[in-house]
């Protein structure tokens, strides 16, 4: 239900689920304090003002990715981040407001970057489904 409508009103929520609204609020609060649970927004980067999304693919040093890991998560336009397996270990998402803004982005991030080998960015063209919900057509 909260997959359909995060807003869903308490007493719907524990009328539905057929306990009381005490303790609704109470299974929720700890479904999301044992991080079980994460109510977020879905905004379209587009909408915001970032129509320009790109993904990089990075070869990083062993020694050096927990390193490489912070400082690209201090980037405000990063907004995924993982570690992989495969020929690269890190892989990422970030949203800009220009394509300038993205090649700016890109010689900057990755120039100094802890253990860096190797870097593979590409441009998204059009995304069908994000965080799980279909992307408008």
């Amino acid at each position: 239900m909260l997959e359909q409508d995060a807003r869903i009103p308490f007493s719907r929520l524990a009328r539905e689920l057929r306990v009381g609204e005490t303790t609704a609020r109470r299974r929720l609060a700890r479904l999301m304090t044992s991080h079980a649970l994460h109510l977020r927004l879905l905004a379209e980067p587009a909408v915001l003002g970032y129509p320009v999304e790109g993904r990089f693919r990075l070869t990083v040093h062993p020694g050096a990715v927990d390193e490489a890991v912070r400082v690209l998560a201090r980037e405000p336009s990063v907004r995924h981040l993982a570690l992989t397996t495969g020929r690269t270990n890190i892989l990422g998402y970030a949203s800009h407001a220009s394509m300038a803004e993205l090649r700016t982005f890109v010689a900057r991030a990755f120039s100094g970057l802890p253990g860096l080998h190797s870097a593979d960015t590409s441009l998204l063209m059009r995304t069908y489904k994000r965080a799980g919900a279909p992307a408008r057509l």
